[in-house]
Order: C-alpha cells, then sequence, then structure tokens
C-alpha cells in the first residue's frame, strides 16, 4: 500500500464524482452535476457538484465544502475519520504528519485507543470459537440455526469463555485492566479484582457504520440472564447512535434507497443470509431518534420486519413516529404470530421472507387495520377510542397531505364526520411540535454578489492576475467584501481550510454562472472600485454639507480636495483597465 504525504495528494488520487455517486445519484449538467441532496428530504435536486473543483454546495440545506467535508457528513464521522474513509478508498495510507489531526491525549486519541483495544478482543474472542473446548455447545447451536464456518466469518462471530481469559491476553498485546474497563469488557470488584462481562456467551462484534469495533452483544446458551447481554456505553459506544450490521449493508441500503429494520442480531443474520442486502438490526431496545437520524443518511423508506408477537406490534409502533421525524417513509411486513424473522426464514425459506419484506404494507394501512380489529366501531366511545389509538401516528406524518388523506381514511372507517377528525388533531396538535420533513437547514445561504465570486475564481483559474486585482482593490476595499478573508488566504497562494471558508468556496464554485475570462474578471475588479470610489464620493458629499453648515471652511477645502482624488481615480478606472 502506497503513502501519501498530504491531503492534497490523496485528494488527486480520487475522481470526486464518483465518490460522490456512491451517495448521491447525480445528473451531469455541463461542468457540474446535480442530484438530490442526502443531507435532507427533497424532490426538486438542489445539490451540486463542481466537476472542476469538486466541491460540493446544496442549495436547499446550504451545507457545503469539499470532499473531505461531504463525507464526515455524510458518514457522521471526525476529519481523521473521513481522512481514513478516503485513504482505504484509494487504497493508500496518509503520511504521519500530512493530516491535521488531534493531538495526543485528546479524547479522539483515547477513542482511538479503545478502538483498538476492542478489536484485540474481537480477535481474542474469534479465536476462543474456533479453539475453546467450551465453545463445543456455542458451535452446536449455530449448526441448529444453519450458521457454518462461512456464516462464522462473515460476521465475526466469537466465544467468551467461561473461565474468563481476555484480560490476559490484552496484557500481552500492553493494554490495562483499566483501559479494559473504560472499552465495556470488564467490572472492577472489591480489593482491586477484575471481572469480565461477557462469560460463556456467542459473542457478535458491534460496529460502528465504517466497519469499526465498538462493542459487543453477548447470547446466552443456557438459563443465564438476561439472555442477550449488550456493552454499556463508552466513549466509543453509544447505542443511540449504532445500528447493527449497518457496516455490511449501507452501500446496498444505499443503492436501493430502502432498509429493512429488524430487532435482533439472529434476526440481522437470517435476513441477510436469506438475500436481504440492506437490512439492519436495533440493539435490542426501543429505536432511538439518533438512530432513525443515522437511517435517513442513506434511506428514503424503512422496512419494520419486527417480531409477530404482542412486543413486536407495541416496538413497532413506537418506532413509526421516530423514523417519520426524519422524513422516513415506512412500511410494516407482517408474519405469522409469534415468529420472527428468523423463524420465518427457517420454516418458510428465503424467498418467501423476502417476498414478505417486498410486500410490505405502508405503515398507516396497517395500524388501521390492526387498530380496527382491536376497535368496536358499533359505539360512539368505541370509535373515539379507535381515532385517539391513530392519532400520535396522523400528527407524526410530517407533509400535511398525506396527514389530510389519511384522518379523511379514518374518519370514512370509523364512520367519523372528516372535518371533526381534522379539527380533533388540530386540538391535540396545540402545544406540540409537528415532526419536520427531514432536517432542518442549519445555516443561510451565503450573499455573495456576482462581482465577488467572479473575483474569486479569478484567482482561482488566473492566480497571477487575479492577485494583482485582488491587491488594486485595497485594504479598505478587500474589508468591506463578503469574500475578504478568501480572497486573502487565495491571494496568498493557499487554500482555505477553514470550513466556513471551504463552504463560501464551495457556493461559489457551484452558484457562479458566468464565463470566467480575465477580462471578465477585471471587469468585476472595476465595478467594485467604482462601487466603492462611489460610495466615498457620497459620505465626502454629506461630510462637505455638513461642514458648510458648521462654517468650517478649512475643512471643506479639504474635503473637497479629497473629492477631487476621488473623482480622479473614478476617470482613470474610466480609461484605463486595473
Amino acid at each position: 500500500m502506497g503513502v501519501v504525504q498530504s491531503i492534497q495528494e490523496l485528494k488527486g488520487l480520487l475522481d470526486p464524482l464518483a465518490v460522490y455517486g456512491e451517495y448521491v445519484r447525480l445528473t451531469r449538467r455541463g461542468r457540474r452535476s446535480t442530484g438530490l441532496c442526502p443531507f435532507h428530504k427533497e424532490k426538486t435536486p438542489s445539490f451540486s457538484v463542481d466537476g472542476e473543483t469538486g466541491l460540493f454546495y446544496c442549495f436547499g440545506c446550504h451545507r457545503g465544502g469539499d470532499l473531505l467535508r461531504f463525507v464526515q457528513e455524510a458518514e457522521g464521522c471526525s476529519f481523521a475519520e473521513a481522512l481514513e474513509l478516503l485513504a482505504s478508498r484509494a487504497g493508500v495510507t496518509l503520511a504521519s504528519g500530512g493530516a491535521r489531526s488531534a493531538p495526543a491525549g485528546t479524547g479522539q486519541d483515547r477513542k482511538e485507543l479503545l478502538r483498538k483495544l476492542l478489536a484485540a478482543a474481537e480477535r481474542y474472542y474469534r479465536a476462543a470459537l474456533k479453539a475453546e473446548p467450551a465453545a463445543g455447545a456455542v458451535r452446536a447451536y449455530l449448526v441448529r440455526r444453519g450458521l457454518d464456518a462461512a456464516a462464522e466469518e462473515a460476521y465475526a462471530l466469537g466465544y467468551a469463555p467461561p473461565r474468563g481469559g481476555l484480560l490476559a491476553q490484552l496484557a500481552k498485546e500492553g493494554f490495562k485492566p483499566g483501559e479494559a474497563s473504560e472499552a465495556g469488557l470488564v467490572l472492577e470488584r472489591d480489593r482491586g479484582e477484575w471481572g469480565e462481562r461477557f462469560r460463556n456467551r456467542l459473542l457478535f462484534p458491534i460496529r460502528d457504520a465504517m466497519g469499526r469495533t465498538v462493542g459487543f452483544g453477548g447470547r446466552a446458551l443456557g438459563d443465564d440472564e438476561p439472555k442477550y447481554l449488550n456493552s454499556p456505553e463508552t466513549p466509543v459506544f453509544l447505542k443511540r447512535e449504532v445500528l447493527f450490521g449497518l457496516c455490511w449493508t449501507k452501500e446496498a441500503i444505499r443503492r436501493r434507497g430502502r432498509a429493512v429494520l429488524v430487532e435482533g442480531y439472529m434476526d440481522f443474520v437470517a435476513a441477510h443470509r436469506a438475500g436481504v442486502a440492506d437490512v439492519v438490526a436495533g440493539l435490542g431496545t426501543a429505536l432511538a431518534q439518533g438512530q432513525a437520524a443515522l437511517l435517513a443518511r442513506y434511506a428514503k423508506e424503512v422496512v419494520l420486519s419486527y417480531d409477530a408477537d404482542a412486543a413486536g406490534a407495541a416496538a413497532a409502533k413506537r418506532a413509526v413516529p421516530v423514523l417519520l421525524g426524519q422524513g422516513l417513509s415506512v412500511k410494516v411486513a407482517t408474519f405469522p404470530q409469534g415468529k420472527d424473522p428468523d423463524d420465518c426464514v427457517r420454516a418458510a425459506g428465503a424467498e418467501a421472507y423476502r417476498a414478505a419484506v417486498d410486500g410490505a404494507a405502508p405503515f398507516f394501512r396497517h395500524l388501521v387495520e390492526q387498530a380496527q380489529g382491536e376497535a368496536v366501531l358499533t359505539s360512539v366511545e368505541g370509535r373515539v377510542a379507535f381515532l385517539d389509538s391513530l392519532a400520535e401516528f396522523l400528527m407524526a406524518v410530517p407533509d400535511p397531505l398525506e396527514r389530510q388523506e389519511h384522518a379523511r381514511e379514518v374518519a370514512g372507517r370509523a364512520g367519523l364526520d372528516p372535518n371533526q377528525v381534522l379539527r380533533r388533531l388540530a386540538d391535540a396538535a396545540k402545544g406540540q411540535k409537528v415532526p419536520a420533513a427531514g432536517a432542518a437547514p442549519a445555516e443561510k445561504a451565503p450573499e455573495v454578489p456576482v462581482n465577488e465570486q467572479m473575483l474569486v475564481k479569478g484567482l482561482r483559474r488566473f492566480p497571477e492576475e487575479g492577485a494583482r486585482l485582488a491587491a488594486a482593490l485595497g485594504p479598505e476595499l478587500r474589508g468591506k467584501l463578503a469574500v475578504g478573508p478568501l480572497l486573502e488566504r487565495l491571494a496568498a497562494g493557499a487554500e482555505p481550510e477553514e470550513p466556513a471558508q471551504v463552504a463560501l468556496l464551495a457556493f461559489i464554485e457551484n452558484s457562479c454562472h458566468e464565463t470566467v475570462t480575465v477580462e471578465a474578471v477585471r471587469a468585476a475588479a472595476r465595478s467594485l472600485q467604482v462601487a466603492h470610489l462611489t460610495e466615498r464620493q457620497r459620505r465626502i458629499r454629506q461630510q462637505i454639507e455638513d461642514a458648510s453648515r458648521r462654517h468650517d471652511h478649512g475643512l471643506v477645502q479639504v474635503l473637497n480636495r479629497e473629492m477631487m482624488a476621488v473623482l480622479d481615480e473614478v476617470r482613470s478606472l474610466g480609461a484605463a483597465r486595473p
């Protein structure tokens, strides 16, 4: 694997449009490519990538920047993590010192240590599953569930021996018990002794979206409780922001625009092996806002494939408003009573399970039919109860037109007046915030006059002439420009590094459509200077009037000379090009 010395060198090895294209379906329009923004819900493309510079900008949510900034936003990762991901894609490594990274001893540095420790633990658990004599029962269980050695390898399954041994192995690799405790693998007992959290359990490594192990889920094989035991939250593992299996399926989810959400580890494995390539799993708890937001980065639609029992139905109901709040379309797959996805795959086969997922019903139809089966619609009380059971889901629908249509459907099934249903919902919604369709724009569009945009582009296309023109503006005028700091940076021959400046440059490269020629840049510089001088004339004229009213003739003479000098500058601009 080759080594590159700088971020610019790394960027030179990548095709920006190919990277963006993994996240956004782009359409070429001249030198720019456009598509639907991955950061907010929209129907008309407002996301733009400049083909020459590789900079992106969304004219809907106003996010913008370079390829690194895009990967940070799309993957929800740090600057260093985005560098690592892009370097891996390019098949190179970045030389030490080639990237701006966190100094040793910082939180980011600590997280990296914990991830290395967890990776070492995963290797230990994997080896124990293969070689530990006590793992025979685990291997027999996997065989009964139809999982062979290839499946064990694919999902990096492991085993925590009942006698322990993890701490000793970690010590050989240079890790301390306190670090293992911080990673959630051991607990401190009396008199400084340490106990391993996982013993005699089948282990599933929990990985983040970038494929790094951040925790474990352990399944008991006997009567031990709880049946499933997860790692606690740590600096690298926040349950509300992680989905099991996403690292393996995110590309399929992105391509299809759909995610199939199951409840547990074995459900994930069964669905994935059955050919459902876009599946992910929760971590045994209620779906969190962070997990729904994570799904929204990759998918437009979520199919809930939960257990067909009371607990699964309740979990699905709780998940629907959370998913709707992220602007996601939601469907619900149904299975025979009491079955989970793993049961269905083993009993009916992979094809039948895929058909059930592909035939999932829109969430509201599913909930209406479920509520109608439980309601007594022959009485007023029963009809009101039917409406109340669906009100929460109606109010969670972000699109007002869609919400209105659902309300009419409820009214029709219950024999109620649609207008009364809508009024009741309006009353219930008072004081409540209806979820927005997707993430709200975090920033405002920059206000940059076209002449300033042209000058920035001139500096990038014609560096020497652009730098001369920028210098000719003078420090006073440059200081007033919206692009002033960016001009200073570019004129010095350096690329912007501050996120705000990179975003501003991305906006300019994607929005200024005028032809960039030397003459056009010179004309833009002249216009900026003339406008500046005209404003100076206005101020001087006002000062002359004020001095005249005070009969300060000496000051009037000084100001008149200043006015003549400004007029000479204006005439010179008209007679010669700067």
